[in-house]
Order: structure tokens, then C-alpha cells, then sequence
């Protein structure tokens, strides 16, 4: 039974001053966290299978009832449930953890690591009263975060530079040069403080100074516009603007933990007879008991050596040919920033109202995202002079119009290059070119160039490094390649509670920014769309709400003692008719960016590219409407799919064209108190609550996929049907 945790214990130590002399108080401070990551995960076990498999996946048919049905799945069916019910073991695969002194652990033993990170900051600030009405803050905060290291060892870097890695392989795009050595594999050896001489994962960085400005102005005007506008003491003016530091130790862990090469392994074994399921069946180790298993199922722990330079067999890289991912971190990391600022008019209105109107605005730059290494890029042939993506575009347009192919004089020389014969004519019968249309057309059809270079790579058809790195399929390193942009006008009225209401309303007109808005701390998520052109997919963030309104409001019913309508009723209508509360939610916003998809990956295998828009952006016109028993998002669902056009192969469609649908909700509440009859310290509160009172459906994204046969529909809802419930309290 797998097993999973992880626990981050902060001890803080910190120390602050204040010191006031005049008009400026000043503070002064520090914090030190040695911070701990502990995390366990237990899934080294011996995995194995039962019944067929392994060097036979079928029984002899002697094995079989002669009358037993003729069809194919009947007879895997016996096959494998013959095979079972007699114990035998197909195939084992035992998980094995790994020290750092190359000794593997028992199965079971767990991978188990302690990662120490330590967080220094620094303050100074001034607050500054230059006037009664009116405040200066200045702040400097110096912030020190050291790289996260292994306590115990447990940790394995490479050195390759992502940035001359991938500078290499554009230089020898451009000049066609390929082949084994033609640019350097990733190397890992341990790292880390835990292991002596150690690097860290990246460099400290040392520079990271954090400024901040504000300021605070209660101006008095006692009449004119000055007055109408500002009022005697009855409005604030305020802003500020500051640079801040993302913390992002423990995402780098999570990074840095997924693959190590050096501390972890699996080892299988197949067992059988090849061609002979009768002797395999007489000789197969048999399952006999829950809690033991017969000595020949047991494994042998593999020999770890370091340095290793993993997928390389024979100096040949093969982690393309599985489509491989890896994961490493940039070690010129430097700590994401991000620049915040907002100027803000808070104004006292009659009534106990309060009007506040503000800007915010906030700019990340160097944030934490993935940069794939390892994507495509535009291979010369230097025999032709032509190029791999110019080719396949070409082919692409032929499929496409349903012609036949011409010779490609790039596939003809590269695919040739890579066979002993020198020749698909000689090797298969036919020209390369139409090699490649009889098994991947599809592949050109919808300019998914990843996809073909790695099936061409696998089958031997393209010299290493030839279009995509050979080591890994992706080579994701954490880089500082994001940016993002965010500018939001606020508008807020509230009324503090009198004469029986307060509410709250609320509107905000935004626009955010980014070059992705996933998560990056998780496996293939947050990358940037093109390493060489990171802003190529800057657009609106998946977060991005353009319109935002919500408001709420609580009130008293003026019926009862005391109210406007029965204020003089006696204490036993008064339980009836007094004592009710309306209180309620209503939130609107506008449609969340969305994405259409293809199924094409033009860059990276990472990076499902939207469609390209081709046609006229009023064939997107939005309807939703019922079909049958379906609903449909867009008024005219074909011409908004033929609006749309595959991408060529390399380009990659703009991001989060579309909007989803809009959404808007009302939550609603009724509440009634009396007081008991036998004590009037004793009360009751009796209440219903209707959330989607209105019992409105939001609709969830509709489907996008480019030439798909659900284009347009949408199969779910973005939140529940009305719901009510009922509540009694009793206070005493």
C-alpha cells in the first residue's frame, strides 16, 4: 500500500525596533527561518502479475476445451484466467530506492527526504507625518534565500547550462549539423551542502533589495468644488508602490525530487518459455501466499554508478524515441520579483455610506515557469538548402487540399542519411517522402511536428538530434521566462449598518497579462510556449475576469415593535410579526479566456496548439442554444470551426482568444428571531437559506476541439441547481 506525506516545519526567529523622535517613527527588523522539508513516499514494492504475460501472453491450444468459442476475446479471455487460477507469475517489477553511496534499500523502505532551506530578511522603514493630514512611508526590505539543499545527500544536479545547451542546438539547426555528439548530454552527479564539495542547485541570489513607497493624504476643503470633492476631513487619498520577492523553495524541491536518476530505480523480470506456454506453465514460480512469495520472483537491486548520463546507450540518445520528460532547474535561477502599485480616493458619503475608488496595478517579471530545452527547431539539410519546417509546411498544404505529395528534397536526404542503405527507394520501394505520407500523413495533415520527428526518430528514420534533442523528449528546466501584467480599476459603495441595512457593492474593470497562468511546480505544467520567443503566447491570463460585480446586503424588515410598520403591536404579535432578517449575495462576471485545441503539438510535446484563426471573427458569434438533446455554445457551430485553420508546423495558435460563457448567481437568506416565552434571555433563530435562488445554469466551457465532432457543445454546468436549507439555533 503506497504511502505519502510531507511536513515543513518554520521556526522563525525575528527581532523588531521602533524608534520615534519627531515626526518620524522609524522600525527597524529581521527574520531567520531554517526552514525543514520532510517528505516520505513509500511505493518501492515488488509489483507482479498474474496469469498471462511476459514471455507468453497465450496458451498452447491443447491447453483449450475443444468446443471453447473460436472468437479472439474468448480465447484471451481463458487464456489469461487459466493461467491465473494457477498462480503463475508473468512479470515482476520491483521499485528500489537508492543512497547516495550507491547501496540500494529493501523494498519497502521508502524514499525519504529531509530538505533544509533557510529565509533571511532585513528591514528598515520610516514613517514619516510631514503634516497632520498627511503621511510618507518609505520601507527597504532585503531578502536572502539561499538555494534548498538534501540534509542528508540525497541529491543530484547536472551541469549543463540550459542557455548554451540550447544556444548549440539553434547553431546547429541553422548550419544542419546532427549526430551523436552534436550537442552535449545532460550529466548527473550528487550535489548539494549534504555531499562534500556539492553545487547548489542555483546561486545565491545576493541583489534582492525590495523598495517601497506610500503615502496617506486626508485633505480639508470647506466649500466650492474642492469642498464637493474632498469634503472637510471626509476623504483619504493613498498610494503606494513596492517591488516583492516570490518565496519559492519548496516549489523547487518538488521540482528537484521528480527525477534524480541516481536514487532510484526499477527492475523487471519477465518470466515464461518462448514459444512453449505448456513449459512455462510446469516451471513458473506460483503465487502461494500473501505475505511471501517464492524465492525466483525476487529481483536484484541494481548498481547505481555516478556520474551517469541517463537515456544514453551507447553514446546514442534514447529518450526521444519513448517521448521521455525530465525535469532540472536553471542554475543562474534567480528569485522571481514582481512590482505592485495602486493609487486609491476613499470618500465619506452621507448616510454612512463610503465610497472607494482605486487602481492596482502589478508587474512579474523573471517569474518561476518551464522552459522545454528540447523542442522543435527549424533543421537545415545542407544538400538542399532547404529547411524541415518549410518542408512539412509544404506537404501540410498538399494533404490538406487532398493532392498528391511531392518530394521533399529535405525528407528525401535526412530520412536517407539515417539508413545503412542511404535510400528509402533502395530500404522500402519509395521515396521517402511517400514513406512518411503512407504512415504519419495525419501527423502533416495537422502540423504536429513533435509528434512525427519523435515517430520518424523511433523508427529509425532520423539521425539523432535532428529537429529535437535525442537525450529527452522534453528537457524541462525551471528558468525565469515568465512575465505577467495586471491593471484593475476598483470601484466599491458601502453603508455601514443603519436604521436596519448595510450592503456592500462592488466592480471591478480589469485586464491581466501573462505568458502562462498554470502552476509551474508540477510535472510538465507552466511552460512557456517557445523557448526562443517566450511572449509568443502573451495574452489574456486564464484567470482574466474583465468585468467583475458582487454585492451583499443584510436586512432588518421594519415590521415589529419598535418598526416602522407595527411599532407598537404587543410582545405576542410582535413574535410573529417582528424579528426578520433578509440577507443575500449577487455576484456577475464576465466569460474566463478559453482555448481551442488541436491535437497538434507543433513545438514541444507539452503544448497542445490552439487553432489559428483564419476567417472572419463574426463566425464566432456566441448563442448558446439547445440541438436535440445537446447544447450548443456558438451560433453557427460550422462556421465557427471552418473559421478556424491548423496550425503549420512550428507556428503556434494565439492563446485564449475566446471567452467561456458569463456567469452570474444570487444567494439569498431569511432569518426570524423570537424570544422564548418562558425567559427572555432565551432566543430563537430560525432561518432559510436559498443559494441559486434563481435557479439559473452557468454554463461550463464548450468543446474546442478543432474539427471534432462535439465542436461547440457544452456537457456540463459550472455550478449547482438551487439548493435550500433550513436552520434552528437556540441561545441561552
Amino acid at each position: 500500500m503506497s504511502y505519502q506525506d510531507r511536513n515543513v516545519y518554520v521556526p522563525t526567529i525575528r527581532d523588531d525596533m521602533t524608534y520615534t523622535t519627531g515626526n518620524h517613527t522609524l522600525q527597524f527588523g529581521f527574520s531567520y527561518k531554517p526552514i525543514v522539508q520532510k517528505s516520505t513516499l513509500i511505493n518501492d514494492f515488488i509489483f507482479a502479475t498474474l496469469g498471462t504475460g511476459g514471455l507468453n501472453t497465450a496458451l498452447n491450444a491443447s491447453l483449450r476445451p475443444a468446443n471453447l468459442n473460436a472468437a479472439a476475446s474468448t480465447i484471451t479471455a481463458y487464456d489469461s484466467a487459466f493461467a491465473y487460477l494457477l498462480g503463475r507469475f508473468s512479470t515482476v517489477s520491483t521499485n528500489y530506492n537508492i543512497l547516495n553511496s550507491g547501496v540500494a534499500l529493501p523494498p519497502g523502505s521508502g524514499k525519504i527526504r529531509s530538505y533544509k532551506y533557510n529565509e533571511y530578511e532585513y528591514y528598515v522603514q520610516d514613517n514619516w507625518r510631514i503634516k497632520n493630514n498627511l503621511t510618507l512611508n518609505l520601507g527597504l526590505r532585503y531578502h536572502v534565500y539561499p538555494a534548498p539543499y538534501e540534509q542528508n545527500g540525497l541529491q543530484a544536479d547536472n551541469t549543463t547550462d540550459w542557455k548554451a545547451l540550447y544556444s548549440t542546438r539553434v547553431a546547429n539547426a541553422a548550419a544542419g549539423i546532427a549526430g551523436n555528439s552534436s550537442e552535449p548530454f545532460l550529466v548527473y552527479d550528487l550535489s548539494g551542502k549534504g555531499n562534500p564539495g556539492g553545487k547548489p542547485l542555483y546561486a545565491t541570489d545576493k541583489n534582492n533589495f525590495a523598495p517601497r513607497i506610500g503615502f496617506a493624504y486626508n485633505p480639508s476643503f470647506h466649500g466650492g468644488i474642492m469642498g464637493t470633492l474632498f469634503g472637510d476631513r471626509k476623504t483619504v487619498i493613498h498610494g503606494n508602490w513596492s517591488m516583492v520577492y516570490d518565496r519559492v523553495a519548496g516549489a523547487v524541491t518538488f521540482i528537484e525530487n521528480q527525477v534524480d536518476y541516481l536514487f532510484s530505480s526499477n527492475v523487471a523480470k519477465n518470466f515464461g518459455f518462448t514459444g512453449n506456454a505448456n513449459t512455462a506453465l510446469l516451471n513458473d514460480p506460483r503465487f502461494t501466499s500473501i505475505s511471501s512469495a517464492p524465492a525466483a520472483v525476487g529481483t536484484t537491486p541494481p548498481t547505481i554508478t555516478h556520474p551517469l548520463t541517463p537515456f544514453v546507450t551507447a553514446g546514442v540518445g534514447t529518450g526521444l524515441k519513448t517521448g521521455t520528460f525530465n525535469y532540472t532547474i536553471d542554475h543562474n535561477f534567480k528569485i522571481p520579483r514582481a512590482y505592485t502599485w495602486n493609487l486609491g480616493y476613499q470618500r465619506e458619503l452621507p448616510g454612512n455610506m463610503l465610497l472607494d475608488v482605486s487602481y492596482a496595478g502589478r508587474m512579474g517579471r523573471g517569474l518561476f515557469v518551464q522552459s522545454d530545452v528540447a523542442q522543435v527547431l527549424n533543421f537545415k539539410d545542407t544538400a538542399s538548402g532547404q529547411f524541415l519546417l518549410p518542408a512539412l509546411n509544404l506537404m501540410q498544404a498538399q494533404v490538406q487540399a487532398g493532392v498528391p505529395v511531392t518530394a521533399q528534397p529535405w525528407f528525401e536526404n535526412q530520412m536517407g542519411a539515417a539508413l545503412a542503405s542511404g535510400s528509402c527507394t533502395v530500404s522500402f520501394g519509395a521515396s521517402c517522402t511517400a514513406v512518411l505520407i503512407a504512415n504519419f500523413s495525419n501527423l502533416v495533415r495537422i502540423g504536429d511536428t513533435s509528434d512525427l520527428i519523435q515517430a520518424l526518430y523511433a523508427n529509425n528514420l532520423l539521425r539523432p538530434n535532428v529537429g529535437m534533442s535525442s537525450q529527452f523528449g522534453s528537457n524541462l528546466y525551471i528558468t525565469n521566462q515568465g512575465t505577467s501584467d495586471y491593471h484593475g480599476a476598483l470601484v466599491s459603495l458601502q453603508k455601514r449598518f443603519s436604521r436596519g441595512l448595510e450592503f456592500e457593492v462592488n466592480y471591478t474593470f480589469s485586464k491581466s497579462l501573462d505568458n502562462n497562468s498554470t502552476v509551474a511546480n508540477t510535472v510538465s505544467g507552466g511552460l512557456v510556449c517557445d523557448v526562443s520567443n517566450p511572449d509568443i503566447c502573451r495574452g489574456p491570463s486564464d484567470f482574466d475576469l474583465r468585468h467583475l460585480f458582487n454585492a451583499n446586503y443584510i436586512y432588518e424588515l421594519p415590521f415589529g415593535r419598535g418598526k416602522a410598520i407595527g411599532g407598537d403591536v404587543n410582545k405576542w404579535v410582535d413574535t410573529l410579526l417582528g424579528g426578520w432578517t433578509l440577507s443575500g449575495i449577487i455576484s456577475a462576471r464576465s466569460g474566463l479566456p478559453i482555448n481551442g485545441t488541436t491535437g497538434a503539438f507543433p513545438l514541444g510535446f507539452n503544448l497542445n496548439s490552439p487553432p489559428i484563426l483564419s476567417g472572419s471573427p463574426s463566425a464566432l458569434a456566441v448563442s448558446v442554444h439547445d440541438v436535440g438533446t445537446t447544447v450548443q455554445y456558438f451560433a453557427d457551430p460550422v462556421a465557427a470551426n471552418n473559421a478556424f485553420r491548423f496550425p503549420h508546423h512550428g507556428e503556434l495558435g494565439s492563446r485564449n482568444v475566446l471567452r467561456g460563457p458569463m456567469f452570474w448567481g444570487a444567494d439569498m437568506g431569511l432569518s426570524k428571531k423570537f424570544t422564548a416565552p418562558w425567559s427572555e434571555k432565551q432566543r430563537f433563530t430560525l432561518r432559510v437559506d436559498a443559494f441559486n435562488i434563481t435557479n439559473t445554469n452557468a454554463f461550463s466551457t464548450p468543446n474546442l476541439l478543432k474539427d471534432g465532432s462535439s465542436f461547440g457543445l457544452i456537457t456540463a454546468s459550472a455550478n449547482n441547481p438551487r439548493e435550500i436549507q433550513f436552520a434552528l439555533r437556540f441561545d441561552f
